[in-house]
């Protein structure tokens, strides 16, 4: 009887283990590590990041189809200039808005995979005390009815 008890506790444990698993993710990470105004901050920084990318792309694409720059400063348009001086100005306003919003997302997968880990080792400890228990159990059974 006793190894009866202590295999049905087993599977109790392992069943405990397996829900607390399920939970573990959003009590650990969640909105502990990712405020609403994160969300806001994140949300601006992928917006002015996309607009930016699209801007930086196309002053290079006209920048290209300037003629040559390699001429003498007196050599070069004022609009060839001007078109350079764009294509520069966004090219280090772009890098500036890629790193925050590259910062803000490498915050985003970290929030979102917190206590990932330890959910993990908790399902398989669950499963492998079910599993024991539940060898027990066929044990207990397996001696009572001889």
């Amino acid at each position: 009887m006793t190894q009866r008890r202590l295999a049905s506790f087993a599977v109790v444990l392992g069943l405990v283990l397996i829900l607390l698993s399920l939970l573990w993710p959003s009590v650990a990470g969640g909105r502990r590590a990712w405020t609403s105004a994160d969300a806001e901050q994140f949300q601006a920084a992928t917006l002015e990041y996309h607009q930016l990318k699209y801007q930086y792309h196309a002053a290079l694409s006209a920048a290209k189809q300037q003629p040559s720059s390699t001429g003498s400063p007196s050599q070069r348009s004022p609009q060839n200039t001007g078109v350079l001086a764009e294509a520069k100005n966004l090219s280090d306003r772009f890098a500036q808005v890629e790193e925050r919003y590259l910062q803000l997302n490498d915050k985003l997968e970290r929030a979102k995979s917190g206590g990932q880990n330890a959910a993990t080792a908790m399902r398989w400890a669950g499963i492998a005390i079910i599993a024991v228990g539940a060898l027990g159990l066929y044990s207990a059974r397996a001696t009572e009815s001889k």
